[in-house]
Order: C-alpha cells, then structure tokens, then sequence
C-alpha cells in the first residue's frame, strides 16, 4: 500500500531484557613513525587506541615508544 506508514512503539521493559552487545574497542599499529606517523601516534594514543608503533629507524621507534609512554613496540 503506497502512503502508509508503519509506526511501531518499544516498550523500555523490553528493551532492558536485549541490551545491545558491546563494540569492539579500536586499535592501530602505526607503521612508520616520521611527522604523520607521530600525529597518528598522538591522536590515537589519546583515544587509547594505539596496538603498537613500528619505525625502520629503531631510535626514532624507540623516541615515540618513550614519549607515548605504555605505547609497545613491535619489535
């Protein structure tokens, strides 16, 4: 039927006994670490979203793994 509109009303009752399943929590690893990847590192670090920061350079790794601190390395 062309026009009709279907409205449906939820009860919280019913809602309460299905809550929703949780969302994973995100996480990257940062691969490279030189002015974009410190910017990735900084903002994700903030969101706690960091799995682990790699850089071919191991001083430079070493560098944002210290400044970050509680970010891994992936060596």
């Amino acid at each position: 039927m062309a026009g009709v509109v279907w409205t449906y009303q939820i009860d919280n009752e019913i809602l309460a006994n299905y809550p929703m399943p949780a969302k994973p929590e995100p996480s990257i690893a940062v691969i490279g670490c030189g002015h974009w990847g410190e910017n990735l590192v900084r903002n994700m670090h903030g969101l706690g979203a960091v799995a682990s920061v790699h850089d071919r350079d191991p001083e430079t790794e070493a560098a944002i793994v210290s400044k970050y601190g509680g970010v891994p390395e992936a060596r």
